[in-house]
């Protein structure tokens, strides 16, 4: 059955289209609606506080798919959450618990208004089902864990105008198996994306500036990493524990290799450091027990903590000819059974 209520609204069975001309009249066109069969609703035109809090009371529990695509997010009306205090609509935001304080259960697929810039925190959180969003065009800050524990999500394409992931933003997205960095991207905060474990691969750009500690920790599935120019630390444990790990690709730029960066990488056979390193942590490879091979392209050791022996008995180090003098002098790299120059 199909029903044209006014100009502004069209439903169809389960399908509806509501264009909002005034902020904070979604409730009122949608009176003579049958909201509880709604499960594909597009909404359009302008949305403050109380429209998303309509939302969320009322079609929150049967909604599949929501597209806000062409809908203008405004401040004003009434908070659409209360957690610690009450939080009310921004021009041009997911604001912060924008979806995440009731449970949409069903949502599976969103679009994001096209001229948001802001994802708040805790915004889309545990929103469990959810496999699919839309990032708008104009997207600058995906913030602290906007879309932690996001179970269902399948991939994510990032904007070109993306600037900077928050802390532990995609936590636990377990089904990730496909990201598609932006080349703007400046900053990738701490945990941003651990237990992500259907990942294989990740291509880092070459805008990077920042990957904050633990960012891709417990990602088991990880295969292959390329890391951008321009980073000149890894970070405390931001590889750790990538068991199927077999390749990582580092940068020129890099300089500092941190504590338990690649600890617990069981497939890790050989890598290479490049020959502006001067620092390696302790435990950077704690626990990579097939990790047979080193190649150091620097003719000046790298200060080095304290490292297991089990490295030195079973792993061949590769330095530049001619600095075997140099490596020999230095603590731990000297107690390497099997120095090669190359």
């Amino acid at each position: 059955m199909t029903m044209k209520l006014s100009p502004d609204i069209f439903v169809e069975a389960n399908v509806a289209r509501i264009h909002v001309t005034q902020a904070g009249t979604l409730s009122k066109q949608m009176n003579d609606c049958e909201k509880n069969k709604i499960e594909d609703l597009t909404l359009s035109g302008y949305l403050n506080g109380s429209d998303i809090l309509y939302l969320k009371e009322e079609l929150s529990k049967t909604l599949f798919k929501l597209n806000l695509s062409d809908a203008k997010i405004v401040e004003g009306g009434e908070p659409y959450a209360m957690v610690t205090e009450k939080y009310y609509t921004k021009n041009d935001e997911i604001s912060d618990y924008f979806f995440s304080t009731h449970s949409y259960p069903k949502l599976h697929t969103i679009f994001l208004p096209k001229d948001c810039t802001r994802i708040g925190k805790y915004s889309l959180t545990n929103l469990t089902n959810l496999s699919f969003v839309e990032l708008p065009n104009a997207l600058e800050e995906i913030d602290n864990i906007a879309l932690y524990n996001c179970l269902s999500l399948k991939s994510v394409i990032f904007p070109s105008s993306l600037l900077s992931i928050g802390d532990y933003c995609f936590q636990n997205c377990q089904e990730l198996t496909s990201i598609q960095f932006n080349n703007s991207l400046q900053k990738i905060g701490f945990c941003a994306f651990p237990n992500c474990k259907s990942l294989t691969n990740i291509n880092l750009p070459n805008s990077l500036n920042s990957i904050g500690q633990f960012a891709f920790d417990g990602c088991s599935n990880l295969s292959t990493i390329t890391i951008s120019e321009g980073i000149t630390e890894i970070q405390y444990g931001t590889f750790r524990n990538c068991v199927n790990l077999s390749s990582v690709n580092l940068p020129t730029s890099l300089n500092a290799i941190s504590i338990s960066a690649f600890e617990g990488c069981l497939s890790l056979k050989t890598i290479t450091i490049p020959q502006n390193v001067n620092k390696i942590e302790y435990d950077t490879f704690q626990g990579c027990n097939n990790l047979q091979e080193i190649h150091l392209k620097g003719t000046t050791p790298p200060d080095i903590s304290y490292w297991s022996n089990d490295y030195m008995s079973h792993c061949t180090l590769f330095i530049p000819k001619g600095s075997l003098a140099a490596y020999k002098k230095t603590n731990y790299w000297s107690l390497f059974y099997d120095i090669i120059e190359e």
